[in-house]
C-alpha cells in the first residue's frame, strides 16, 4: 500500500515532466507520420489453366514447365526498356523530370513484384507446375498501384501466349530441318549404296559357288583349246614331214597348213578371251566379301537413318499439333481470376497508430525521467521510506499543514521553497 502511495506522490509531484515528455514524443511522432510517404499496394491474381489436350494424348504440349516459362516472363518483364516504356506510358516520374534512368528502374522493379504459387503435387516429383501467379504494385497513389498490377499483368498473359507460340514454332521448325536433313542423308546413302553396286555388279550378280562353276567352266573350255591347238600343231608337222612331188600335191598340202593355222589362231583368241574373263571372274570372287560387308555397312546405315527418321516424323507431327492448339489457345493458358482494385488504405503502419505509439514512447519516457530524478534527488518524504532507508522507525509522524497554500504563495512570488525539517 506504501508503494501504490509513493507512485501516486510521484505522480502528482513529476506530472508536469510527464506530460511534457509526453507531448514532445506525440510532436515528433506526428512529424514523422507526415513526413512519411504513404504507399498503397495492389494486387492482380492470374490462374495457370491446364492444357485442353492433356500432356499423354500430345507430347508436345506442356512440355515447358510453367516455373520456366514464368522465369522466362519475367526476365522479359523487367528488363530495362520495357520497364522504361511502362514509366514513361503512366507517367511516373512526370513529378520528378531529374530521375535518372537507373533510378526509375530500380523503383519501378522494387514496386512491383511476382510471386507464384506452386501447384498441389503429384507424388513425391515436382514437376514445376505453378497454378497461381500474384502480381503486387506498391506506389504512393492507390490508383497507379492498381494500374501498374494491372499493366504488368496484361504483359504477362501477352508474354505467355507469345512465349508458347514462339515455343511451338522453334520446336516445329527443329524437327522440320531434322526431317529434311535425314531424308537428304538416305538419299545419299542409296545413291552411293547404288552407284558401289554398278561398280561391283559382278561380285554382286551370284554367290561365291555360281562364281567358281563359271571359272570350272573356263578351265574346262580352256583345256579343249588346249588340246585342239595341240592337235591342229600335230596336224600341221604331219603334212610339213610328208613328200610331195607334184605341185597340186604340194598346194594341197599348203591350204591344209594355212587352215590348221587359221583354226590355231582362232583358238588362240578364244584361249585370250577366256583367260580374260578368268581373271575378271577370280577379280570378282576376291572381293565378294569385302563387298558384302560394304553392303551391309550400308544396309545397316539405312536401318538407322529409317529408325532416326520415324521417331523424328512422330516428334514433328507432335510438334504440329502442339502448334495448332497454341495457335487455337488451347494450350496451357493464363487468366486473370482477380483483377486489381484501388486500395482503400496504405499499407504498413497508419499514422494514427504512429501517433498512439508517440504518445506510449512519451508515457514511459516522462515516467523514466521522473523516476531518475527521484534516484538522483532522493527525498525521505513517508514513514516508509525512512523505515526501508535508514532503518529507523518513527514514533510520530507530523503532517504537512498549510503545505499546499505556501506552495501556491512561492510560486506566485517564484520564490524558492524552505527546508524540511
Amino acid at each position: 500500500m506504501d508503494l501504490i502511495d509513493e507512485i501516486l506522490d510521484l505522480l502528482r509531484r513529476r506530472w508536469r515532466l510527464i506530460i511534457r515528455a509526453t507531448l514532445l514524443c506525440v510532436l515528433a511522432a506526428a512529424y514523422v507520420a507526415l513526413k512519411t510517404p504513404r504507399t498503397f499496394e495492389a494486387l492482380e491474381v492470374i490462374q495457370i489453366e491446364r492444357p485442353v489436350v492433356s500432356e499423354d494424348t500430345v507430347d508436345g504440349v506442356g512440355e515447358v514447365s510453367s516455373a520456366r516459362l514464368l522465369q522466362a516472363i519475367e526476365q522479359r518483364l523487367f528488363t530495362r526498356e520495357s520497364v522504361l516504356n511502362v514509366a514513361a506510358e503512366q507517367g511516373l516520374f512526370d513529378d520528378a523530370p531529374g530521375l535518372t534512368e537507373d533510378d526509375r528502374v530500380a523503383m519501378v522493379r522494387t514496386a512491383v513484384s511476382l510471386n507464384a504459387v506452386a501447384a498441389a503435387r503429384e507424388g513425391f516429383g515436382d514437376d514445376g507446375t505453378i497454378s497461381v501467379v500474384r502480381i503486387f504494385a506498391t506506389w504512393s497513389d492507390g490508383e497507379t498501384a492498381r494500374d501498374l498490377a494491372h499493366i504488368f499483368a496484361t504483359r504477362t498473359l501477352d508474354l505467355s501466349a507469345s512465349q508458347r507460340l514462339e515455343t511451338a514454332q522453334q520446336s516445329l521448325d527443329f524437327f522440320r530441318l531434322q526431317e529434311e536433313k535425314l531424308n537428304g542423308e538416305i538419299t545419299a546413302v542409296e545413291d552411293e549404296r547404288e552407284g558401289f553396286r554398278n561398280e561391283n555388279a559382278l561380285a554382286i550378280a551370284g554367290s561365291i559357288e555360281s562364281l567358281r562353276g563359271e571359272i570350272s567352266t573356263i578351265n574346262t573350255r580352256l583345256f579343249e583349246i588346249g588340246q585342239e591347238v595341240l592337235t591342229a600343231e600335230g596336224g600341221i608337222s604331219k603334212i610339213t614331214s610328208a613328200d610331195r612331188i607334184s605341185e597340186v600335191a604340194q598346194l594341197r598340202a599348203k591350204i591344209q597348213i594355212e587352215a590348221l593355222e587359221d583354226d590355231i589362231d582362232r583358238l588362240n583368241v578364244q584361249r585370250d578371251a577366256l583367260l580374260e574373263n578368268k581373271a575378271g571372274l577370280e577379280a570378282a570372287l576376291a572381293r565378294v566379301p569385302v563387298v558384302e560387308r560394304r553392303l551391309s555397312d550400308y544396309d545397316r546405315a539405312l536401318t538407322q537413318l529409317q529408325t532416326e527418321l520415324s521417331v523424328v516424323s512422330g516428334r514433328r507431327r507432335e510438334a504440329e499439333t502442339a502448334y495448332a492448339l497454341e495457335a487455337q489457345d488451347h494450350g496451357g493458358r493464363l487468366t486473370v481470376i482477380e483483377a486489381a482494385t484501388v486500395p482503400e488504405w496504405p499499407t504498413g503502419r497508419g499514422r494514427k497508430t504512429t501517433v498512439a505509439m508517440g504518445f506510449v514512447v512519451g508515457l514511459i519516457l516522462g515516467g523514466g525521467l521522473a523516476l531518475l530524478l527521484e534516484i538522483l534527488h532522493p527525498v525521505i518524504r513517508t514513514s516508509g521510506q525512512m523505515t526501508r532507508r535508514v532503518g529507523l522507525t518513527p514514533v510520530v509522524t507530523i503532517p504537512s499543514v498549510g503545505e499546499g497554500r505556501r506552495r501556491n504563495d512561492r510560486r506566485r512570488n517564484k520564490q524558492p521553497p524552505l527546508g524540511t525539517l
